[in-house]
């Protein structure tokens, strides 16, 4: 059956925005659906992290061969888990090659999360607040992206064929069944709106008083061409 194309994912991709799937399973890859959604709804790259893993090794019995066998010559359940998901990313990095290739290396990745006990977590913290931190962490790094590619050197690096990392949004889902599942997204949204409001205020305030400025001028030019 020949490909759909969505014109809908690929307008964004025109737009430079990047589609990830954070989503992984062999069966995904083994039934083509990935190399569908790569080809159909132009998904450039994949992320993944251990509650992904978790729900595909929990769900079905292609990896329970390999994880026996793994088992059986004395491997530790994190080698027998990176040993698995090196071989899906490594399966999957092959599909995406073609993104990779023909954006010079900006598209075409996939990654891996790192292991959750590096991760110092405050259980007591409430969920309000970590909507907070995670709306001011997204902003923080955000603008820390800009400053960056601002620097002198990173022009200095870019002129030297570097290239930018992009950004990646992921997790936006809230993880509590009684929260609203656009909770973040609408929390970062509502912030970057009130933000660009008052830098827009900001901007008018400052340009009413140049024009006024500016209107000023030739009647104070003529009051002293009287007076001289």
């Amino acid at each position: 059956m020949k490909p759909q194309l969505n014109t809908n994912t690929r307008r964004l991709h025109d737009l430079g925005q990047r589609i990830w799937l954070d989503n992984i399973t062999r069966e995904m890859q083994n039934s083509g659906t990935l190399a569908r959604c790569i080809v159909e709804l132009s998904v450039t790259g994949l992320t993944s992290n251990p509650t992904i893993f978790e729900h595909a090794i929990g769900s079905g019995d292609p990896d329970d061969e390999a994880i026996q066998k793994l088992a059986a010559k004395g491997s530790s359940s994190e080698d027998i888990f990176f040993e698995l998901a090196l071989q899906d990313l490594t399966q999957a990095a092959d599909l995406f090659r073609p993104s990779y290739d023909a954006s010079g290396g900006s598209d075409g990745w996939v990654s891996l999360e790192v292991s959750p006990p590096l991760v110092v977590l405050k259980e007591d913290v409430q969920p309000q607040l970590h909507n907070r931190l995670g709306v001011a962490i997204a902003m923080r790094t955000y603008k820390a992206h800009c400053d960056l590619l601002a620097s002198e050197r990173w022009q200095r690096l870019a002129a030297a064929g570097a290239q930018p990392q992009r950004l990646l949004w992921a997790s936006t889902g809230t993880k509590g069944p009684a929260a609203p599942d656009r909770l973040y997204v609408e929390a970062l949204a509502a912030r970057l709106q009130r933000e660009g409001v008052q830098g827009f205020a900001r901007s008018w305030s400052g340009l009413m008083a140049r024009i006024q400025e500016k209107c000023s001028q030739p009647a104070a030019a003529a009051e002293r061409a009287g007076m001289a």
